[in-house]
């Protein structure tokens, strides 16, 4: 943090004195323009162009030292990050083994996901993401690569990923798990 008592001069001597260096400089630029140009007092003219001029000189000054000083920006407060869902730990049993697995996503965004892929939607990036949607690119990437890691999905080509993602009878059950987190109906899918 920065010692306000630290260096007065900066904050307030410094801005003072430019103020009026500005100040004197506008004037005497509006004395000689009117002068030249024959202007009746031009004297009263080069006073309010001065003090006008240092006025807003000494303002800007001022505010850029604030911001210097307390690294701050009055008009336009930093952004707060958005905080991340915690992820979802899901159990999977085959009947004799246990899984423990957290899925990188929020329970709205897995109940809506599981929802519209029992209604027959497909896992592609472009269903999920982009405006309006319930993931980002980056958040549904993860996602489908821990489904895939965790052998609850599977590439329908692992050569050629372009060709998409299925579920497994393991993820169709999850799917039908997580869209019953919800009040409304789930659909069945065989």
């Amino acid at each position: 943090m920065y010692d306000q008592t630290e260096n007065v001069g900066a904050g307030c001597m410094l801005p003072l004195l430019q103020s009026i260096a500005g100040g004197v400089f506008s004037g005497l630029v509006m004395l000689a323009c009117a002068l030249w140009a024959g202007w009746p007092v031009p004297g009263v003219l080069a006073l309010v162009v001065g003090a006008i001029g240092a006025a807003a000189w000494w303002w800007t000054s001022v505010t850029m030292w604030r911001r210097a000083a307390y690294q701050v920006d009055a008009l336009q407060p930093e952004p707060r990050p958005e905080p991340r869902p915690e992820p979802i730990r899901v159990e999977l049993t085959d009947g004799k083994d246990w899984q423990f697995i957290d899925l990188p996503a929020s329970v709205d965004q897995l109940t809506t996901l599981a929802r519209g892929v029992l209604q027959g939607q497909t896992l592609s990036e472009s269903a999920w993401t982009g405006g309006g949607q319930p993931f980002t690119r980056a958040e549904f990437a993860s996602l489908r690569g821990e489904l895939i890691r965790r052998g609850l999905a599977s590439w329908n080509n692992p050569k050629t990923p372009a060709r998409g993602v299925s579920l497994t009878r393991g993820g169709l059950a999850a799917m039908r798990t997580f869209a019953s987190l919800t009040d409304r109906p789930t659909p069945r899918v065989n």
